[in-house]
């Protein structure tokens, strides 16, 4: 534990920090992972995070952190949960500016910033280059954006948001396995499918979507959820019917006439 936390920062940490590794900043021993989830932070305890340069996975999931400021900078951060809080943005993970101004640049592989705020992924890429899980559901999300350096990213969750389109997808279908679009408002399945190679779970239940037909590409697909769509049509069923060894969900609010 730092020797520069105040008595009231090593209150909040202790027992929390758990996990003796190596510091990859000095490599010698250190606690690596803090769990200080449903903790009553917010943004001003929330630095103490930055006295603990050597962490590599921080969940402070429920908690009331409006941003990441005392993260920014650290480049040791691997696995961060901050599900349930109150970001309403994901700045400190956007490309452009100095290094000490995002989290996990050259490290992050694990985001989970279900249940915020934010209204918008970055206009510029993710800075996180090796991602490979990123949950942003139950946001308010209107658009997809910032992807386009994701290329480990195998695990997408923009689930319950206000999306309209898929747009923005094309950049992550070559290395996508997982992907949940449900509870959101988009109406067709765009083109960007066509190149979605490897993809083996969809979840697009709850949205406006009438057509499956790019569907027809994801030859990898082996489960789908389309219940309450627009599906319409024994055409648009033999779009996914193809697929053999698909598990399709469609019970819900499917007409076959």
């Amino acid at each position: 534990m730092s020797s520069t936390l105040t008595a009231d920062e090593k209150a909040l940490v202790n027992g929390k920090l758990h996990t003796l590794g190596r510091s990859t900043l000095t490599g010698n021993p250190a606690f690596v992972c803090v769990d200080l989830s449903s903790s009553g932070l917010d943004d001003q305890s929330a630095g103490v995070l930055a006295k603990l340069p050597h962490l590599q996975n921080v969940n402070i999931a429920d908690n009331n952190v409006s941003n990441l400021r005392p993260l920014c900078g650290n480049n040791a951060i691997k696995v961060l949960n901050v599900d349930g809080n109150d970001l309403d943005s994901l700045d400190a993970f956007a490309a452009g500016g100095s290094a000490n101004g995002r989290v996990g640049t050259r490290t992050l592989v694990v985001l989970n910033a279900s249940r915020n705020r934010i209204t918008a992924m970055p206009a510029s890429d993710f800075s996180c280059t090796y991602l490979t899980r990123l949950n942003l559901a139950h946001n308010q999300l209107q658009r997809i954006s910032g992807l386009g350096q994701l290329t480990f990213l195998q695990d997408l969750d923009l689930s319950h948001n206000a999306l309209t389109s898929t747009d923005g997808l094309q950049s992550v279908g070559a290395s996508l396995f997982h992907l949940s679009l449900a509870h959101n408002k988009i109406s067709q399945i765009g083109k960007q499918f066509t190149g979605f190679g490897y993809l083996r779970d969809l979840d697009l239940q709850n949205n406006r979507i009438s057509n499956l037909y790019y569907l027809s590409h994801c030859r990898r697909l082996r489960s789908l959820d389309i219940r309450d769509n627009y599906i319409c049509g024994v055409r648009q069923m033999e779009c996914v019917c193809t697929h053999t060894h698909t598990h399709t969900h469609t019970h819900t609010h499917l007409s076959l006439i």
